[in-house]
């Protein structure tokens, strides 16, 4: 019992080690939410944004090539269909002893791009503008709880970094004369 008491305790101080040196960076969080792999709940947090560009035909082409092609992302792109895209990056590991889903594996402070992260890009064509929404969900290991509100709120500017790197790229890539703008939902 004083084992368990003993590792017990060690988990509970790593966790506010890793709460404690990632909440050094920033501010607010969209939405919150469980995710069931099999059969053990973990829990995600989400984050939303819009871009519109006027109608260009390889849109999604560009989006999946700035993905993949990301420094310090290391994104993979999981699925691929018309108007959609979803790309999976950092500490993931198979559950059930390597053979079951994909589950997050763990949040190494001060390194964002290594956080178990899904990225989804829907693009919804119209005759006068394309938008563009991507969704982030940043997915807990089981043994954190939770994110502290500085924590998510430097999730946000992380992501926010590279939407507007993402704007940037859109703008030189359709040739408009400014990056458009990138809004939050």
């Amino acid at each position: 019992m004083k084992q368990w008491l003993s590792l017990s305790q060690r988990l509970g101080r790593a966790v506010r080690v890793l709460a404690r040196g990632a909440s050094q960076l920033g501010a607010p969080v969209q939405t919150t939410g469980a995710v069931s792999t099999g059969t053990t709940m973990h829990k995600s947090y989400t984050w939303e944004y819009r871009i519109d560009v006027p109608p260009y035909d390889k849109l999604m082409e560009v989006l999946e090539a700035f993905f993949c092609s990301y420094p310090g992302g290391d994104y993979s792109c999981e699925s691929r269909q018309r108007f959609k895209l979803q790309f999976r990056r950092g500490a993931w590991h198979k559950s059930l002893l390597g053979l079951g889903d994909f589950v997050p594996d763990r949040l190494i402070p001060g390194q964002f791009n290594r956080w178990p992260v899904l990225v989804h890009v829907l693009s919804r064509p119209s005759p006068e503008v394309y938008r563009v929404t991507v969704r982030y969900e940043l997915h807990l290991p089981k043994w954190v709880p939770s994110l502290i509100p500085e924590v998510q709120a430097s999730v946000d500017l992380h992501i926010r970094q590279e939407l507007l790197d993402l704007s940037t790229y859109l703008a030189e890539c359709i040739g408009l004369p400014q990056p458009p703008a990138v809004a939050g939902l």
